[in-house]
């Protein structure tokens, strides 16, 4: 693999990871809307005429009047070699030349969260957003504490927690105000009240709702509400980018986990506080090793508990 995609030295390494713009878990190159604004990407980046559809008029004529280089499709100015775009003006107006030398131009979309002056491909908002570190949530008696660690590159206004009995419709439980932090990493956490809940699994994920109004969500995490004993569950299996694992504790503990594979190797360790109930771990570092089986271990309270998982690609 070529080494602008690789840093790896030698035989190895962990390829191109796909990038999530958004943090919508929809990766850029699947995702129709990557910057999360609400506008398809396909009008946002090719609609130079601002009709609202994309590219519509755009087929070559295989003209060039006056020789400047420039199909006669986007030439505006076919009499001289004027290099101006269309809705261009200074300091990223959008009135720009009266008489431009081109149609086509760079894209200010203007949404409420976006820029009043820089174009999209520059305009902050739809770049910076907070990544999730973790997310995290355990079960004591008939109430959940939901834990998540972000690092923000914009202030967030608030968080909101949503629970799912069917991991399909969600709805806000907990709502938590942001801090004025940016570029740092931030702990919050908040209780959710399950007394009146029944069945076997529920649901969380995390929306968070950033100053200029951009929304993404977490991953979903699962909490099982059987009564709990020390156990370990992977979930899912096959594993594919983050592990997500599942432990059960009858009582406060630290708990060691270990990744081996095939051969026997020891891949890495992870030491993990445990609250009485469901504990809800993430390990997004997985995703970084080959298709393939391996062995998780757990060691807690003297025992040791092991489950076997594959990880996909």
């Amino acid at each position: 693999i070529d080494k602008a995609y690789n840093n790896f030295a030698g035989f190895g390494g962990d390829g191109i990871h796909p990038v999530d713009t958004d943090s919508d878990t929809v990766y850029d190159y699947l995702d129709d809307d990557t910057d999360g604004d609400g506008l398809s990407d396909i009008i946002e980046g090719n609609d130079y005429n601002l009709n609202g559809l994309p590219d519509d008029l755009v087929t070559l004529t295989g003209l060039d009047t006056d020789g400047d280089g420039l199909d006669n499709r986007f030439d505006a100015n076919n009499s001289s070699c004027e290099a101006t775009s269309a809705y261009m003006g200074n300091g990223g107006s959008g009135s720009g030349d009266a008489t431009p030398g081109s149609n086509t131009m760079v894209q200010r979309t203007p949404v409420a969260y976006g820029c009043p002056f820089e174009r999209d491909w520059r305009c902050i908002p739809y770049v910076l957003s907070c990544e999730m570190i973790n997310f995290t949530a355990v079960m004591h008696n008939q109430s959940v504490r939901l834990d998540w660690t972000v690092f923000c590159r914009q202030a967030a206004a608030y968080f909101e927690v949503e629970r799912s009995a069917d991991r399909t419709n969600f709805s806000t439980v907990l709502t938590v105000n942001g801090r004025e932090v940016i570029n740092e990493t931030e702990a919050y956490h908040g209780f959710d009240n399950i007394s009146g809940i029944h069945g076997e699994m529920i649901y969380y994920r995390l929306k968070t709702v950033g100053r200029n109004g951009k929304i993404s969500y977490s991953n979903i995490i699962t909490l099982s509400l059987s009564d709990p004993g020390n156990d370990v569950r992977i979930l899912p299996n096959p594993v594919r980018g983050t592990l997500r694992v599942e432990v059960s504790a009858t009582n406060a503990s630290t708990a060691q986990l270990f990744l081996v594979d095939a051969t026997g190797k020891t891949l890495f360790k992870r030491s993990a506080n445990l609250h009485p109930g469901i504990n809800n771990l993430q390990y997004p570092e997985v995703s970084r090793y080959p298709a393939g089986i391996y062995i998780l271990k757990l060691e807690v309270d003297g025992n040791i508990i092991t489950r076997k998982l594959t990880i996909q690609k």
